[in-house]
């Protein structure tokens, strides 16, 4: 099926996306799957430690940040004019301390954006993901290797009929944005107003304002190692992304997709429909799921996206054939990499719905996370009735 509308944020990145394109590109290495597909548990080795020298750098370059941000409100603390003080008055001093630590943050920011771009795109170079035949329906590898490298959020256009943003609060969804972004700042904020009570309980006398930006210094090398790991893992997720696929395709559907039932193949699209809109976004393993069933089926997919839902699946599917589909949406729901709190509540419908018992699928789940970012591999860790249906 086509697009309904043509996604163009697919393949037409944004100008910071296009800079880091061109500034990383270089560090590409077509070095093929070969070795990928002798030994994934060495190459997924490999990638790790990629992934722990970007965490250290980003420490150290959260560390110098904090250390800068002292330095400033130290160089402008012959600047302050105590109390009673107008705005006015400390101009000086908050152009100063303030000018420093705003300088030594945008040099952060810009080294964290390349480093992480160019340590995703050696990530994908291990795993000849960036040789991957282009699909006009699916991102591209290095476009979706720089996303992940700086955290850009995949797209939210329509695709294949489904709206990520379909029912959503638009409004929540960029608050949760800024409160994410904001984390940083209120425990830098939280760590300085405990450490300066701290000192003054403990030595009688207040403490100098650059003393106490020194104790933000962990904070910043903290949540930049906290981050950096997140950014990375994701990136492996991305590169892992087209051999994880293919391989759960091929296992889970060996006679093809299109040999399953109408009710079966109903139910992994609505699958895959329900994932993106729960979740308010198209992860690229997951659209690269879809991709692949989508060109697999002779339905009536707008008919599909737009009428059905799980509940008018339950009267078509036996109780074995419900079992698959739970199975199957869970694990559309860990190919992304984790199991959010939207997820799980879809995941509780589904189950509601087709009367599964549910109360050990955490579990199964952080054993597929498990199996997909050690081994680069769900072998072995597939379920006896998600296999028996084929």
């Amino acid at each position: 099926m086509k697009n309904d509308v043509k996604n163009s944020a697919l393949h037409k990145p944004s100008l910071i996306e296009r800079v880091f394109l061109s500034s990383v590109s270089s560090h590409s290495i077509n070095s093929g799957n070969a070795a990928f597909l002798e030994d994934r548990v060495d190459l997924v080795k490999k990638m790790l430690s990629i992934e722990r020298g970007f965490m250290f750098r980003g420490a150290l370059a959260g560390a110098l940040c904090g250390c800068f941000c002292a330095l400033g409100v130290e160089l402008a603390e012959p600047l302050w004019v105590d109390s009673p003080s107008t705005f006015s008055e400390l101009i000086p001093y908050y152009s100063l301390s303030l000018g420093i630590g705003a300088i030594a943050t945008l040099l952060e920011i810009g080294f964290l954006f390349w480093d992480g771009a160019r340590s995703s795109i050696i990530i994908g170079s291990l795993t000849g993901a960036l040789c991957e035949k282009e699909n006009e329906d699916l991102e591209k590898m290095e476009l979706s290797l720089i996303r992940a490298g700086i955290e850009s959020p995949p797209p939210s256009d329509v695709w294949n009929g489904i709206d990520p943003l379909l029912g959503a609060n638009r409004f929540r969804i960029i608050a949760t944005a800024i409160i994410y972004k904001l984390k940083i700042a209120a425990t830098s904020a939280l760590i300085k107003g405990l450490f300066r009570k701290i000192v003054v309980r403990l030595s009688g006398r207040a403490v100098s304002r650059s003393v106490v930006e020194l104790a933000a210094i962990p904070v910043f090398a903290l949540w930049n190692l906290f981050i950096c790991r997140k950014v990375m893992r994701e990136a492996r997720l991305r590169a892992l992304g087209p051999y994880l696929v293919e391989e759960i395709y091929g296992v889970v559907f060996p006679n093809g997709f299109e040999s399953l039932s109408e009710a079966l193949q109903r139910s992994c699209i609505i699958a895959i429909r329900d994932h993106i809109i729960a979740t308010n976004r198209r992860h690229p393993n997951v659209a690269r799921l879809g991709n692949r069933i989508f060109l697999n089926t002779n339905l009536d997919l707008p008919t599909i996206m737009a009428a059905e839902d799980v509940s008018s699946l339950v009267s078509k599917l036996t109780a074995t054939q419900q079992k698959w589909s739970f199975e199957f949406l869970l694990f559309v729901c860990v190919l992304d990499g984790k199991l959010c709190s939207k997820e799980r509540r879809m995941l509780k419908k589904w189950a509601s719905a087709m009367a599964v018992d549910f109360t050990n699928f955490e579990i199964r789940a952080s054993k597929y996370i498990k199996s997909f970012m050690e081994n680069g591999s769900v072998k072995g860790v597939l379920p006896a009735n998600l296999l028996k249906i084929s």
